[in-house]
């Protein structure tokens, strides 16, 4: 699985706005879903600060995302543009891999049996 993590700092007139189109429903998972490998997305609102929001967009790989970048361009700049003036800031925060190296029981100490 891919991630790829993004912080935004909304303006308080459009938080309605940022929450509808970046939900699990919003206009970017829409957009998102008409690439093949598009898994979900993620919207978090910081429990203290009303205005701090993060999103997850999971992908079942890199490639996955890149093919989705390519193919659909015009239409991430077009979405990109209309929902820039909502925010203050808006920072990349990275692109993750899960890594599956270690079993969850050997992280956790979790035992398979009852």
């Amino acid at each position: 699985m891919f991630v790829l993590i993004w912080t935004y700092r909304v303006k308080p007139e459009h938080v309605a706005d940022f929450k509808h189109a970046y939900g699990v429903d919003g206009v970017w998972a829409e957009a998102f879903a008409s690439g093949e490998g598009y898994i979900r997305t993620d919207l978090y609102q910081d429990p203290d600060d009303a205005l701090l929001f993060i999103t997850l967009d999971h992908w079942v790989s890199k490639r996955a995302f890149e093919n989705f970048q390519r193919q659909h361009a015009d239409r991430y700049r077009e979405i990109d543009a209309r929902c820039d003036d909502w925010t203050d800031e808006e920072v990349f925060d990275g692109a993750y891999t899960l890594d599956t190296s270690a079993s969850r029981s050997a992280v956790y100490g979790v035992s398979g049996h009852g």
